[in-house]
């Protein structure tokens, strides 16, 4: 027997979008059962002379037969389109999808349109895509492409709303949206999922253990590590679903902040005459077993602040410093270390670089003597012309 299936393009609230539809939205069909997809076009004025879309499916579930074309394309396209409308008319059952691309042609010349193209308005049957219903599951049929051109080349606004075709009589299907792989910074995790059709009893496992049932909006309560959750569903004939087994983590406690620092002792150095204490603090030893540190912010006791997983600090007095890392992981959770850093007054002797000493001793020594050897021989010249 073969089923009717339209997929309708009805007008939308505004004038000018088209939107493509799936009538009816649900569809059952049994295995083995061929049936038709007709596709139809609502198109608003001032109309349109060129729609191109790919329809996919679950090449699983569905098979693709044949496309048979009602407005037909057997004309070449205007300049002005370019390989936007490339003629296509495409079944690819590897991957699941029928595209189609084509250009409205009249019957009869219109008059000022050259080559004969007439704007296409209200609803048209497009094509009929006949399918087959070959594997126990669920498939949506969603547009995947969706193109729309009016007679100036521009595009038309579309939108679509697909379906979903239910072949044989498989168990419910369940896909969980919450909780994810991920971690959760909080023991009460969101169970958020959805369901292909309607289920006569809900229930989940975590961690593999007795199923709880689902009654209304559900969350999980899961204490700190490392978890697993599988939803199971049953219809009214007993059929029983599941879904993809999901990880996640709960993780409510702090991370572990610790850093050290270096020189240990502190030791001082001169810069520019005066005593100066230079630090490199490293807190690569803060540790977080489930989550990630995100955060590394100092205070390094002196008023000034500074980031990053090591940090560099240069004191200029001596004294007892409070030092104090706050770390934060990606789940929000943080944790604080403080620790008293004691700095030595400065032991380090002043030091004369010696060319400095020779620059200031030689004159000081060495210029007395050279004034008083020019005197003495400025006299000995006065007492021979003297004589």
């Amino acid at each position: 027997m073969i089923l009717g299936f339209c997929i309708q393009i009805s007008r939308s609230q505004a004038a000018d979008q088209v939107v493509f539809q799936v009538v009816p939205s649900t569809q059952t069909v049994a295995v083995g059962e061929v049936f038709n997809v007709t596709i139809e076009a609502d198109i608003p004025s001032p109309g349109a002379v060129g729609i191109q879309f790919s329809l996919t499916w679950d090449p699983t579930v569905l098979t693709g037969i044949n496309m048979t074309e009602v407005i037909f394309h057997n004309v070449t396209p205007p300049s002005e389109w370019g390989n936007i409308w490339a003629i296509s008319n495409t079944i690819n059952n590897t991957a699941g999808y029928a595209s189609y691309a084509y250009l409205f042609q009249s019957m009869t010349r219109a008059t000022g349109y050259s080559p004969p193209y007439a704007p296409i308005l209200g609803n048209y049957t497009v094509a009929i895509l006949t399918l087959e219903g070959t594997g126990t599951g669920f498939s949506s049929l969603s547009f995947n492409v969706l193109k729309v051109g009016d007679l100036s080349s521009k595009p038309i606004p579309a939108t679509s709303i697909g379906g979903t075709v239910k072949v044989g009589s498989p168990a419910p299907k369940i896909t969980i949206i919450s909780p994810t792989n991920t971690t959760y910074g909080t023991s009460i995790v969101n169970l958020n999922f959805t369901l292909a059709e309607p289920a006569a009893w809900l229930g989940y496992s975590l961690d593999g253990n007795a199923n709880v049932t689902i009654t209304g909006i559900t969350n999980i309560s899961a204490s700190e590590g490392e978890h697993s959750i599988v939803i199971y569903a049953n219809d009214s004939a007993g059929r029983t679903g599941a879904s993809d087994l999901v990880y996640f983590a709960v993780d409510t406690s702090p991370p572990v902040a610790s850093f050290t620092y270096s020189p240990s002792p502190p030791k001082s150095t001169i810069a520019f005459g005066n005593f100066r204490w230079n630090l490199a603090f490293n807190a690569s030893g803060s540790n977080d077993v489930l989550s990630t540190i995100t955060a590394y912010f100092w205070d390094f006791g002196d008023g000034t602040n500074g980031t990053g997983i090591t940090a560099a600090h240069v004191y200029r007095q001596s004294g007892t410093y409070s030092v104090t890392l706050n770390i934060t992981n990606s789940v929000g959770n943080s944790a604080t270390k403080v620790e008293a850093v004691t700095l030595p007054p400065g032991s380090q002797p002043l030091s004369v670089p010696l060319l400095l000493v020779v620059g200031i001793v030689i004159p000081v020594v060495w210029v007395p003597l050279l004034l008083f050897y020019f005197m003495r021989t400025r006299r000995r010249t006065r007492a021979r012309k003297k004589t």
